[in-house]
């Protein structure tokens, strides 16, 4: 018998054999085995991100396997790229600023990473507005900016993000 993995792959090949230019097959491949590329394997894609500069699904992947290898010099432009895609849904605009932001963030620009989340989300997606609270918070902290910082941090509270102390045992 045959794993779903095993079906997956031989699906994936023979795709590649019909399609071996598509940008969706290309970003599947990459999302199945771009975190085990090395960087040179990683490097022969980004010329694709000009081919295909309108394909967000091939962008936001290769972005985030560069995010996941702790190279913000690549994978902030790649965010960008993104972002000037056409492919506008909101959580997922939403999702490649908070990339961004928390790109900056470790990076130590904070201003930078607080101008990416200025618009307030009103976005269904909980996880994301999660995410935009506590890293404004983070950012507000980090640039000394405590009563702010603090009302992103209840906000997250009020929201029912962050509990009431519990009791460690």
């Amino acid at each position: 018998t045959v794993s779903m993995f095993e079906n997956n792959e031989i699906i994936l090949k023979t795709a590649e054999e019909i399609f071996p230019d598509h940008p969706t097959i290309i970003s599947t491949r990459l999302s199945l085995d771009g975190s085990s590329f090395s960087a040179k394997e990683l490097g022969l894609y980004l010329p694709l991100a000009k081919q295909f500069s309108a394909s967000y699904e091939f962008l936001f992947t290769l972005a985030n396997i560069y995010r996941k290898q702790l190279r913000s010099e690549i994978s902030i432009p790649l965010y960008f790229s993104c972002l000037s895609s056409g492919y506008s849904l909101n959580s997922t605009y939403t999702d490649v600023l908070i990339n961004i932001a928390e790109q900056f963030y470790y990076l130590g620009y904070y201003e930078e990473a607080l101008h990416c989340m200025q618009s307030n989300i009103i976005d269904e997606d909980k996880n994301l507005r999660y995410q935009h609270a506590l890293l404004r918070g983070r950012c507000l902290r980090e640039m000394f900016y405590f009563e702010a910082a603090a009302h992103a941090f209840k906000k997250l509270y009020d929201e029912g993000f962050i509990f009431a102390k519990t009791e460690m045992a």
